[in-house]
């Protein structure tokens, strides 16, 4: 449903539009009064566009660990302890050397909170003791964590580029650390 124009010469030779929840289409007048409305896909769109789109979505995926609560929250909604331990118990397939990450609770309540300001997790605050709090992806969130499953499995497929990216990280680390090297306690 068009809510704004944006210009002219869309698909087809209609105009451009912003729709609700800030998708770009496209609207074609067809028979005179009835109007045929369309989303734009990628090869729509400018290689700027593009680009510009992109860096956005890396700015609104920027806090470490939103794919995770996207991938927790995409079975429904958790009560606040539940999404909690359900990050804190990922297994790690056999052979991995690297350790299981660790999310800690301020940084779990920073990460909610930065999505439910961009709209991508709704809360509710129950009304009796305990008062805890349920969190739920939004139908656009849930879009969003449909894309991570793909992005997964372009992971598995290509783990040797990961795995480049982890030894770089570790090295960068060891160096920052002092090379790894710790100083006898005194006394």
């Amino acid at each position: 449903m068009p809510v704004t124009q944006r210009g002219v010469g869309g698909v087809g030779g209609g105009e451009t539009v912003a729709l609700r929840g800030g998708t770009v289409g496209w609207a074609r007048r067809v028979c005179g009064s009835s109007v045929e409305v369309g989303v734009m896909g990628t090869e729509d769109l400018s290689g700027p566009d593009r680009r510009i789109l992109l860096h956005d979505l890396r700015r609104t995926l920027s806090p470490g660990w939103l794919p995770d609560v996207l991938v927790a929250l995409s079975g429904g909604p958790l009560p606040y302890t539940g999404l909690l331990r359900t990050l804190r118990t990922y297994e790690v397939p056999r052979g991995r050397r690297w350790p299981q990450p660790m999310i800690q609770e301020a940084v779990l309540t920073r990460t909610l909170r930065w999505m439910q300001r961009r709209g991508l997790v709704e809360r509710a605050r129950e009304r009796v003791f305990p008062f805890g709090t349920v969190y739920w992806l939004t139908p656009e969130a849930k879009e969003l964590a449909d894309l991570v499953t793909p992005m997964a499995q372009w992971a598995a497929a290509h783990e040797e580029l990961l795995e480049v990216d982890r030894r770089e990280w570790s090295e960068r680390r060891r160096r920052k650390n002092g090379g790894g090297k710790r100083l006898p306690r005194s006394g």
